[in-house]
């Protein structure tokens, strides 16, 4: 099924819903009154269903509620004997006070069968509906869906997390989100391309529509919905609507063009072969179906792959941005992750094959889920891999880059391959291999582990229980063609949470040392119950041969918390030099100096 089809159905039974006729149980007006050309219901406190339309005979307008002394449902006037009537003829105003409870108010009428209405939904939770006319919605207290409908509207929220929504045929509105965390939905055209924009204006949020039948809506709340359902879509967002709001875009079905704001948005775009560009800010976008192109822009994005989707092409571009592929949640996986010139390749050549065209990305985390999975990653340089098994007798294997392996649950066998690793066996009976002379740091987790393993002064291990060390005679060749930094060990002081660490490139080195420095916990540490090493920052470098550099490591928040009263927090520094094909490592043991903490008396 589409997904405009599958939204439809949703609207569709949602509407059903809310707008029952059927009135509850102690549901009824409490008064009702004509003065002039505006007729009120006041309702009392339960949970009112109030619909009010226009009737199919004599042209007056009724309502579906009793009580409060009305004669009937075309009788306004609760004060007056006989049915007081008001005509359907666009004179008059139409007022609805639900009061307590979680009500839902709903005028169907058009412009020329009312002047203009009026819904307040006092405290709860409540749906209001607008007329075709230039309505005033006011949620009160509670978290409301209000829907203006036709006309110009002036929507308020009030207290609570309400939900303001524009749908496709509606007029330029003014939305109010009030206090709380509110959101503004728009939904476009089922099946036309809806051309939107985005801008800043005077604090608030100014959203077009420049095409079909053109309109504007002037919003202040904290997030913004877009859902372009049909067609081929596009949206482009002006620097300064990050400041003002979250905003989110569905394209749903077509080849939809997004163009993020500088703020952290989050973009899908539906069926279709999308473009999607984050633009500023620290984005999540998640191509969809279709084959997809997309751009992080700035800030550390993460661009997302799950299972059905095809075949896409990801550009981190700049920032440190992370690509997250979400395997089948039952089926075995077969992913590899290989060079492919200066981007990276991923593929799925087993279940529904794919290929992911990977650039200007510094991180990768490929999440097999449930299955016996396969992840097979070769030698890409400075690009961090981490693969997590999940559910299932998983197989991972790494090449000379240095990797961080998540066997999951069941029994795994892990085999990270040069380079300076990270594994977790993790629940299960798993067979770890990190002998590679180089510094690794291993966890074999609940189950009856194996490990084979360098020297004690190389690899750090954990939970295994069976452990095998035995010295290799002839160690494996090693690539010359990087050179490993050097990194100055020692005490390391800590100001505002930037960790200043010197790094020197070899003199002898071919070329610039490139590539990056990370650190971590220099053994496993407990936190919320768990026991693990941890990763606190890391910094990319570029360094001409003889040369050296201070890092400004950026760390982690809640690093202050590992060091104790005493403020100092042994760590491992970890660097990976050059790129796809020859890599070298280097690590250096360092104590942080956090600053200490004030006794409590």
């Amino acid at each position: 099924m589409k997904r405009s089809t599958i939204l439809a159905a949703l609207a569709a039974a949602a509407a059903a819903t809310f707008g029952a006729t059927a009135v509850p149980a102690g549901a009824a007006v409490s008064s009702a009154s004509v003065v002039g050309t505006t007729a009120t219901l006041n309702l009392d406190g339960a949970d009112d269903d109030v619909i009010v339309s226009v009737s199919a005979f004599g042209g007056v307008l009724v309502h579906n509620q009793s009580g409060g002394g009305l004669s009937g449902s075309t009788d306004w006037d609760s004060a007056t004997d006989g049915e007081q009537t008001v005509p359907a003829d666009g004179t008059f105003t139409i007022i609805v006070n639900g009061g307590d409870g979680n009500d839902s108010l709903t005028v169907l009428a058009h412009s020329d069968e009312v002047a203009a209405v009026g819904l307040d939904g006092g405290p709860g939770d409540d749906l209001l509906t607008g007329a075709d006319s230039n309505d005033t919605l006011n949620g009160g207290e509670g978290n409301d869906r209000l829907v203006g409908a036709g006309g110009a509207d002036l929507v308020n929220g009030g207290g609570g997390n309400d939900t303001l929504v524009w749908n496709n045929g509606d007029g330029s509105d003014t939305l109010n989100g009030d206090a709380g965390n509110d959101l503004t939905e728009v939904n476009g055209a089922p099946t036309t391309g809806d051309v939107f924009s985005v801008e800043p204006h005077a604090g608030r949020v100014k959203f077009q529509r420049s095409n079909l039948k053109a309109f504007a809506l002037d919003a202040s709340t904290e997030r913004f919905q877009v859902n372009g359902l049909g067609g081929d879509d596009s949206l482009t967002a002006q620097d300064g609507v990050g400041a003002l709001t979250l905003l989110s875009v569905d394209g749903g079905a077509g080849a939809d063009t997004v163009n993020g704001s500088d703020g952290p948005d989050l973009l899908l775009g539906g069926e279709g072969n999308d473009v999607l560009s984050g633009g500023g800010g620290d984005d999540r976008i998640v191509g969809d179906r279709g084959n997809d192109t997309i751009n992080g822009g700035t800030g550390d994005d993460t661009l997302v792959w799950n299972n059905g989707d095809n075949t896409d092409v990801m550009n981190g571009d700049a920032g440190r941005d992370d690509v997250e592929v979400n395997g089948a949640p039952a089926a075995g996986d077969v992913f590899t992750v290989q060079p492919d010139g200066a981007r990276i390749k991923f593929d799925r050549p087993n279940l529904v094959p794919f290929s992911l065209d990977i650039g200007s990305s510094e991180t990768l985390h490929a999440n097999g889920l449930g299955g016996d999975d396969s992840t097979s990653v070769g030698d890409v340089g400075a690009f961090e891999v981490t693969g997590a098994g999940g559910a299932g007798n998983d197989t991972l294997t790494g090449g000379g880059s240095s990797e961080t392996f998540l066997g999951g649950s069941g029994n795994d066998t892990i085999t990270p391959g040069g380079g300076i690793d990270v594994v977790s066996g993790d629940d299960g009976d798993d067979i770890v291999n990190v002998r590679d002379n180089t510094a690794d740091v291993a966890l074999g987790g609940a189950g009856n582990d194996s490990v084979v393993a360098d020297t004690a002064d190389l690899d750090i291990l954990d939970g295994f229980e069976t452990v095998d060390r035995t010295t290799v005679a002839t160690p494996p060749p090693v690539d010359n063609r990087a050179q490993p930094v050097t990194i100055r060990g020692g005490t390391v002081k800590v100001k505002k949470g930037i960790a200043s660490i010197k790094v020197s490139c070899p003199a002898m080195s071919s070329g610039s040392c490139t590539g990056s420095l990370t650190l971590r916990t220099a053994t496993a540490v407990k936190l919320a119950g768990l026991t693990a090493v941890l990763e606190l920052g890391s910094k990319r470098y570029n360094i001409a041969p003889g040369a050296s550099t201070t890092l400004k490591v950026k760390l982690a928040k809640g690093s202050r918390r590992l060091a104790g009263r005493t403020g100092r927090l042994l760590v491992r520094a970890i660097a990976s030099t050059g790129a796809q094909g020859s890599i070298a490592s280097s690590s250096q043991r360092l104590t942080l100096a956090l600053g200490t903490t004030a006794r409590r008396n």
